[in-house]
């Protein structure tokens, strides 16, 4: 089952952009997988022992990417976990 998550996981960031620092992370994703932008800002920011704080999320643009034509980008602060 572990593997099968991780493979679908996979596939929902083929075209997902992250750009990202200790204190904050940019996710470029589908427009309808906001999932997938939350998920890939736990994974940043766990990097550095904190947890995503969600800050604000773009218009949904049109464009073509690798995988997906709407896109937007949301934005979190990583955050030590009692500063959430």
């Amino acid at each position: 089952m572990n593997k099968i998550l991780i493979i679908f996981s996979l596939g929902l960031l083929w075209g997902c952009s992250v750009n990202g620092s200790t204190d904050s992370v940019s996710i470029k994703h589908a427009a309808e997988q906001d999932i997938v932008g939350k998920w890939a800002a736990e994974t940043h920011c766990a990097k550095f022992g904190k947890i995503p704080k969600k800050l604000k999320t773009s218009p949904i643009t049109t464009e073509l990417s690798s995988l997906f034509f709407r896109t937007k980008t949301s934005v979190y602060a990583c955050v030590d976990d009692n500063d959430k």
